[in-house]
């Protein structure tokens, strides 16, 4: 998937796939969590006590809409 794009999970509703980020300057971490299938989005509405920013199983997720243009593939 890649950022920008709009999802619809399961359980946790409607939310904005965001990018990986790399702390330590390599794609180690990126690469990892490609090959498990976990994506991080930002939700529309998080549930109560949770942060607006979580990791998710692709599999749990149908894409709504693609990206806008400048989109990078996460």
């Amino acid at each position: 998937m890649e950022k920008g794009t709009r999802i619809n999970h399961k359980t946790l509703g409607k939310g904005t796939v965001q990018p990986y980020i790399n702390f330590d300057g390599t794609s180690t971490r990126e690469e990892t969590y490609r090959e498990n299938g976990i994506v991080f989005v930002k939700l529309d509405n998080p549930p109560a006590g949770w942060r607006p920013v979580v990791s998710v199983d692709v599999e749990a997720c149908t894409v709504v809409s693609a990206p806008d243009q400048g989109g990078a593939d996460v």
